[in-house]
């Protein structure tokens, strides 16, 4: 039976993570999904991922680079991106799905509505994030209130026609970018704002990551508007 939708999760060494995050996806997605975990790590994360049920594709790089590979080696029509580490409640990929067939894109955001399960530290830190970030983004005309979530669905069509060129944690920040230049209906649904199961935050820990972000992308977006 062919599968419907590709779930795909960059990871790097997160073999303290990557246990929740695939057994709390919901048994009627895995129905109709591949998992697939685009992973970079020197733990155990692969083989923790294959024996719950995904298949392991190694790649050397950043997140943009898995994300990439991701893409090449989906076969559902329908993708999904979350990160390894358990920020994201893979419950609301259900709640995604429903949305596929009136909108381009569905983003899991957080801050949209409060939880109970928020954890009140890291959602006021995020909070501040996604409103510099939002700053940032509003000059070229992105307007998402969630501008840094890595919880995505998308059309393998779609993922073509964006013809990402990222390597790093930048990946998202283009994302944003063409789809505000191709005037795409984006669904913005509520996530709540999760801890990581262990370790640190790859992604946006800090503010100075966001500001990262920021630069990398001023350097290539006389790049990918050409596209």
């Amino acid at each position: 039976m062919a599968k419907v939708a590709s779930i795909i999760i960059p990871t790097k060494n997160e073999e303290k993570n990557i246990k929740s995050v695939l057994t709390t996806i919901p048994i009627s997605v895995k129905k109709k999904s591949e998992i697939l975990v685009i992973d970079s790590s020197k733990d155990k994360t692969p083989l923790i991922a294959k024996e719950y049920g995904a298949k392991v594709i190694k790649v050397r790089g950043g997140k943009g680079r898995a994300i990439r590979k991701g893409i090449e080696s989906a076969k559902g029509k329908i993708l999904i991106f979350t990160d390894g580490d358990g920020e994201y409640d893979p419950k609301f990929m259900s709640q995604m799905l429903r949305y596929v067939k009136k909108y381009d894109v569905v983003l899991g955001c957080h801050g949209l509505k409060k939880f109970k399960n928020d954890d009140k530290h890291w959602k006021e830190v995020y909070r501040l994030a996604a409103f510099l970030a939002n700053i940032f983004f509003r000059k070229y005309g992105v307007k998402l209130k969630d501008p840094l979530t890595g919880f995505r669905l998308i059309t393998k069509d779609l993922a073509k026609k964006l013809k990402l060129q990222s390597n790093g944690l930048e990946i998202e920040t283009e994302m944003n970018i063409k789809f505000s230049k191709m005037k795409l209906k984006i669904k913005e649904i509520p996530v709540p704002n999760l801890r990581r199961k262990s370790g640190e935050s790859k992604y946006v820990n800090s503010f100075f990551n966001s500001i990262k972000l920021m630069i990398k992308t001023l350097e290539k977006y006389k790049d990918w508007k050409q596209n």
